[in-house]
């Protein structure tokens, strides 16, 4: 199943800065996880770097590091990728107590 979502909700999960409205990047983080993730799991390095990762599988070019003018690079992913991308949805490959 594929979703079409924001590249700045993207660049927000593997850069660890928000971009987008944070409900828009929870519905992104849920699709590329394929299961709900509850606000508080946020708070696992763990858990945003399995995202992270996740994400770069199917956007290998997306940001990696948190930048200095989160405005600039919500510009630059969206030039470099349009007003949407296809996500595919992930496989929860977690314990149940992440």
């Amino acid at each position: 199943m594929t979703k079409q979502f924001d590249p700045a909700a993207l660049a927000s999960i593997t850069t660890g800065t928000l971009m987008v409205d944070f409900l828009v990047m929870h519905e992104a983080i849920e699709h590329v996880a394929g299961r709900p993730i509850m606000t508080h799991q946020l708070a696992s390095r763990e858990l945003c770097d399995k995202l992270k990762a996740m994400v770069l599988a199917q956007f290998p070019e997306m940001p990696t590091d948190a930048p200095d003018d989160w405005k600039a690079c919500r510009h630059e992913v969206t030039v470099k990728y349009g007003k949407f991308v296809t996500v595919k949805k992930g496989e929860w490959t977690f314990d149940d107590n992440d």
